[in-house]
């Protein structure tokens, strides 16, 4: 039922809090997940989380792609200076913000 929701979903990368949604504990890659559970593998969801990186609201888009492709990451978590999580905002978002919408290909 989770696979099934998470495909239907399309999301590729998920952020996981710890009670409060204000307080994101680390970036979930369902690929990650969906990979394990087609193995049967037991899995503390804990242990497939990566670092959430955050960034501030006023980071320029250009600067934040460069820091996306020195950091090699693809999700950043917008955080205000009260540190309230205000939203995310990924790499596709930020390349589409520079060269226009980007086309979803499916096979078929």
């Amino acid at each position: 039922a989770l696979a099934d929701t998470l495909m239907e979903k399309g999301h590729n990368r998920i952020p996981v809090y710890d009670k409060d949604p204000q307080k994101i504990i680390g970036i979930l890659y369902v690929h990650d997940l969906l990979y394990l559970m087609k193995n049967n593998q037991l899995i503390k969801v804990h242990d497939l989380l990566s670092a959430p990186y955050f960034v501030p609201p006023h980071k320029k888009a250009n600067h934040l792609l460069k820091e996306f492709q020195t950091k090699k990451i693809q999700i950043a978590l917008v955080r205000a200076n009260n540190g309230k999580i205000l939203g995310l905002v990924t790499l596709e978002d930020l390349i589409e913000e520079i060269v226009g919408e980007i086309e979803e290909f499916t096979p078929i």
